[in-house]
């Protein structure tokens, strides 16, 4: 539609010049003298040559703003192509990270008041004995004290560090200098608590609370991290 205005434009042009001419001299015979044709074509060129530069001008300016728009819609196609190819890459890393979390908590093991417990069995009589020692007014300290009494196989740093890398996979793999934003990494940190087995999780925030490991410290100063907790309802320092 835009280079049929300028047609158009240009054809207007030309009839109004000819229709002009032939207005002041249509008394006049068609003429057969070559000077008069010459002086013709210069009227015609003279007024026309300006008129079509001027359309020409704009048009290239036209064409020159197309083609930083193509330009423009090109490079953002690209981006787009190159953090697409960046998210594949990480969501199989991801999900492959998930699996060796899960498979890995089925060793899990802690050895309470003497009797081995394991899996989701151990969470809870870890809960459970929290829940007492916080009966009797046990302190923060005592409570650390019994829960690495109770994991002499490092259980429980094993779990937290492999939550960890996760967490640190994500926030790396989907940095603002790699083109992602502040909601897309947490948008995968839900995905991964929700990927989580429960109890796997509870152990996490359990370790977080308690525990003074680097993988529980970094966890608990992960903003985003902390942010998707509160907004699914899961308890922060639930003891």
């Amino acid at each position: 539609m835009k280079n049929d205005f300028y047609i158009y434009a240009a054809s207007i042009c030309i009839l109004v010049v000819l229709g002009f001419y032939a207005y002041q001299f249509h008394d006049y015979v068609l003429s057969k003298d070559v000077d008069d044709w010459n002086q013709f074509g210069g009227y015609v060129g003279g007024v026309l040559g300006p008129t079509f530069s001027f359309l020409s001008f704009v048009m290239l300016i036209k064409s020159l703003n197309l083609q930083n728009e193509s330009n423009a819609s090109l490079r953002e196609e690209s981006r787009l192509n190159i953090k697409n190819e960046k998210l594949r890459s990480f969501e199989t890393h991801f999900f492959n990270l998930l699996g060796a979390q899960r498979e890995s908590f089925e060793y899990f093991k802690l050895t309470i008041n003497g009797k081995i417990y394991s899996g989701v069995e151990a969470v809870r009589e870890l809960e459970s004995a929290i829940q007492d020692l916080r009966a009797i007014n046990a302190t923060d300290e005592d409570i650390t004290n019994f829960i690495k009494n109770c994991d002499a196989d490092e259980k429980l740093f094993n779990t937290q560090r492999t939550f960890f890398i996760v967490t640190k996979t994500i926030n790396q793999k989907l940095s603002d200098e790699n083109g992602f934003s502040a909601e897309e990494r947490k948008a995968h940190l839900e995905t991964m608590i929700n990927f989580t087995e429960f109890s796997l999780l509870r152990v996490v925030l359990i370790s977080m609370q308690f525990l003074s490991y680097r993988a529980s410290k970094l966890l608990n100063e992960n903003d985003e991290f902390i942010s998707v907790l509160e907004e699914l309802k899961l308890p922060i320092n639930a003891y």
